[in-house]
């Protein structure tokens, strides 16, 4: 529910900066997902004793994830938009 909440925040804040943004994070999230998903039965066997987590994220991990996107986006907020070339 964390992780929902955080991801929520992330892309309302990618949004705000711009529709390339949130167009960026839509598409990176979409082929991470797909990734993650290629050979999952062949990792759940290599790690099964390790990871104790299921597939819900919570906002620590949305946080590392994320957090680095979500700061660029807030950064570029302030940034000043150039101008159209003449």
């Amino acid at each position: 529910r964390s992780g929902a909440l955080a991801a929520t925040l992330v892309g309302a804040v990618a949004m705000v900066a711009g529709p390339p943004w949130g167009l960026f994070l839509l598409l990176w999230f979409v082929a991470a997902s797909v990734a993650s998903r290629i050979g999952r039965a062949r990792k759940q066997v290599h790690t099964r004793d390790v990871v104790e987590k299921g597939d819900a994220r919570d906002a620590a991990q949305v946080a590392a994830n994320g957090g680095v996107f979500a700061l660029a986006a807030v950064a570029a907020l302030g940034w000043p938009q150039h101008a159209p070339a003449a």
